[in-house]
């Protein structure tokens, strides 16, 4: 088989071809369950699967589906039931994103027949420096660009949102946000997993009165179960209801947010709210056997890495292979992530900063020397490839939307404060929770962040310049039409999550979505050496042949979580919330 790749939005062509590899012992790639906790997040196997004709909702929340559902059904169009989503999510997972932060969109419109990237990502303060986070030895000063108000960059989810809706909403902006404003004020029982992240992050949050005194009952996580109500949320989500995006970036709201920072000896300034602009941008494109693959482009690393693996793989016949052996299968997909991790920090940057040429990594003739040093049987050794990342230690504190309709329009969005809580700092008196973004920089050439990433100088702290991304909003068409969308929120394992759920649904498993997204994964970015893989996923025989390939087994949790949207032959939109954390999804 022969296939041909091009990318419209870069002029690229990638010539692929076939190639085999002969079986190895372990068996087929089997589908499992036994790496799923069903009995804390969901209380039964039948969750996380929903399946209708009109509309299909994925995201990281059950009121939040149900919130773009219901002003869909109140005669919104898809962009007012994911802003919808999008302001419910900010109310409903505040340890994953919210106002404070920012996030991609990726969106297609059969009609028009127009594939729109917005890109809200956060952007640092205009008196951000290049070394900022380090000591007068050169050293990085731990957790400064992690805690507190000097990792704050500007936030953009409320101009991402207000921009989309601008452009192409149906209904009144005021309506859309009113589901959020309700969920704020009447207040959501805390789900498992919302409690356990208040746990883990007691002693961050404590420091600060004001989430100490709506997250915690006499200095205690509040429990499953109990009432979360957030009034000063309902309070600044009203003043974005009626004056869209002034009632963030200027007005009382901005200025408590200025005033706050400045007193904690933070550098956002109202100069950068004033001036915190959205970009438009053109989605990476990428052919992979009959489909196309849209995903994010720069500043995100996901839409290359996606396209550069996808590119890799495509040399293979997975089917075949997959079918026959487990563990084949699986080092394959090890090699080609490790060697697009090796690539990933030297090209990638902001592109209204750098020029860094991320293009090549996509290229033919650059795909096509990966491929020839691919070795089949064994493992290629981390330390012969160029190094670009250490071991990630980040967790799933990003969310995710995905929502297909019944006219073939689609909209996949990842959002996120980074880290857990973010920075760990809420605003007096808005119930906002700010970012701690400007970790995702490169703080000095060479040093990880808090997922383990490292960096170089394209992606060098610069005034409003936006740090680069693992989120990976993606979509796939065929013969012109929208069948597949996903994203996930999960640090540096986001990328490989998304491939894997896209090469699961349109080989591994043909189109059973629910299978494409409970099934076990694995993840590699090169330092350290070592495949991770799900716990209780994989069966032994199968470890056992990776290791025997060469491959350093660790068997770890996998907090990484996929909202995703399948379109059948027959005209059935198909959504799976991920089972590995509480999720809505949902469809009529």
């Amino acid at each position: 088989m022969m296939t041909i790749a091009k990318s419209l939005s870069l002029g690229i062509v990638l010539i692929i071809g076939c190639q085999s590899t002969p079986p190895s012992p372990g068996g087929a790639v089997r589908y499992s369950e036994g790496h799923l906790d069903f009995a804390n997040y969901h209380g039964n196997k039948n969750c996380c699967v929903s399946q209708g004709k009109k509309i299909a909702i994925a995201s990281g929340g059950t009121h939040s589906s149900r919130a773009g559902l219901d002003i869909y059904n109140a005669g919104g169009n898809l962009v007012d039931a994911a802003v919808a989503t999008a302001f419910a999510l900010a109310v409903e997972t505040p340890q994953s994103t919210g106002l404070g932060g920012g996030g991609f969109l990726l969106m297609h419109q059969k009609k028009k027949g127009e594939d729109v990237f917005l890109d809200f990502r956060e952007t640092a303060p205009h008196l951000a420096t290049e070394k900022m986070y380090q000591n007068k030895k050169g050293e990085i000063i731990k957790g400064l660009s992690t805690d507190g108000v000097l990792g704050v960059a500007t936030p953009g989810y409320v101009a991402g949102f207000y921009e989309v809706h601008s452009k192409h909403g149906k209904l009144p902006w005021s309506q859309v946000l009113a589901p959020a404003i309700r969920l704020a004020e009447e207040g959501f029982k805390i789900y498992p997993l919302l409690s356990t992240d208040i746990k883990e992050k007691s002693e961050k949050l404590l420091k600060d009165p004001m989430i100490a005194k709506i997250f915690f009952r006499k200095g205690k996580p509040l429990a499953p179960g109990e009432l979360l109500i957030q009034k000063d949320l309902a309070k600044t989500l009203k003043l974005i209801a009626q004056n869209g995006r002034r009632g963030f970036y200027e007005g009382p709201v901005a200025k408590a947010i200025v005033g706050h920072v400045q007193k904690k000896q933070g550098i956002l300034r109202e100069k950068d709210l004033e001036h915190y602009s959205v970009r438009y941008r053109e989605p990476i494109r990428v052919r992979f056997a009959d489909l196309e693959v849209l995903s994010a482009p720069p500043p995100s690393a996901g839409g290359v890495l996606i396209a550069q693996m996808l590119g890799v793989l495509d040399h293979y016949d997975l089917k075949k292979i997959s079918s026959q052996s487990a563990a084949d299968y699986y080092h394959l997909l090890a090699e080609a992530m490790k060697r697009a991790y090796a690539d990933r920090s030297e090209y990638i940057g902001d592109p209204d900063f750098v020029t860094t040429g991320y293009e090549k990594l996509m290229s033919t003739e650059h795909v096509n020397q990966l491929v020839d040093s691919i070795n089949p049987a064994k493992a290629t050794p981390s330390a012969s490839l160029k190094p670009t990342a250490v071991n990630p230690t980040g967790g799933n504190h990003t969310t995710q939307m995905t929502l297909m309709n019944e006219v073939g329009d689609v909209i996949t969005s990842t959002l996120t404060i980074n880290t857990g809580f973010g920075s760990g700092v809420m605003v007096p008196g808005t119930g906002i929770i700010l970012n701690n973004e400007m970790d995702d920089f490169s703080s000095k050439p060479g040093e990880a962040n808090a997922y383990g990433l490292t960096g170089g100088k394209a992606n060098a702290i610069a005034p409003n310049k936006r740090p680069v991304s693992s989120m990976s909003p993606t979509i796939v068409l065929r013969d012109s039409e929208a069948v597949f969308a996903s994203g996930a929120a999960g640090g540096s394992r986001i990328i490989t999550t998304v491939m894997q759920i896209l090469l699961n649904d349109f080989i591994v498993f043909e189109g059973n979505l629910k299978h494409s997204v409970f099934a076990p994964r694995v993840h590699h970015q090169w330092l350290e050496d070592r495949l991770e893989v799900e716990g209780k996923g994989i069966e032994p025989a199968v470890l056992e042949a990776l290791k025997q390939k060469g491959h350093e087994i660790v068997e770890a949790p996998y907090p990484v979580i996929s909202q995703t949207v399948h379109r059948t032959r027959q005209g059935e939109l198909i959504s799976v919330s991920d089972p590995r954390d509480e999720g809505g999804a949902i469809a009529e």
